[in-house]
């Protein structure tokens, strides 16, 4: 059967529209045919949720739960990144300061805004144990999260939608 000049343009119009639409889920689709349902580098293993995006950039992991399409008010609503502390701490005493320094080196840089700043607060215990420090900016409805992880050797940071926040302690509590 031959198929009429008539019909391959808008056909062929249709399905492009259709893929450029969907654009966000091929690229999260992408995402994990490439590293399956997690992300590795400097020796941690990162769960990789479904309909998130990965990649690495340089020494960091960025994760981004992307929306399904382009048509989308919003085009990412969460971006989580993890990277190596350049000098982690040697043993237990230089954990703790590292703890300290971290709340403090935020409460002096990072907190000024338009937010609500809490912490520092612990989360999980032992290798996977996180100290971290939360800004809402009720305005916008977003929250800002940073935790020093994996026994002060990890920088972590979440942006996102408060309803996401749960996920990216999974993240942390879940890695290898």
């Amino acid at each position: 059967m031959k198929l009429s000049k008539k019909l391959i343009f808008p056909v062929s119009g249709l399905v492009v529209s259709l893929l450029i639409s969907l654009g966000p889920l091929l690229v999260t689709g992408w995402s994990h045919l490439r590293y399956g349902n997690s992300i590795n580098y400097g020796g941690r293993s990162l769960t990789m949720p479904l309909r998130w995006y990965g990649r690495l950039e340089g020494d960091h992991i960025i994760l981004s739960k992307l929306s399904p399409t382009v048509f989308a008010k919003i085009p990412s609503s969460t971006l989580v990144a993890f990277w190596p502390v350049r000098n982690p701490p040697k043993n237990e005493a230089e954990e703790d300061s590292a703890y300290q320094s971290f709340a403090s080196i935020y409460w002096t840089y990072l907190a000024s805004g338009g937010g609500e700043t809490k912490g520092p607060f612990e989360k999980g215990s032992g290798e996977k144990k996180a100290v971290c420090m939360r800004t809402s900016v009720i305005k916008d409805k977003w929250v800002s999260v940073s935790c020093l992880v994996f026994r002060g050797t990890w920088n972590a940071t979440f942006y996102g939608e408060p309803k996401e926040i749960d996920l990216f302690y999974q993240i942390i509590q879940g890695s290898r």
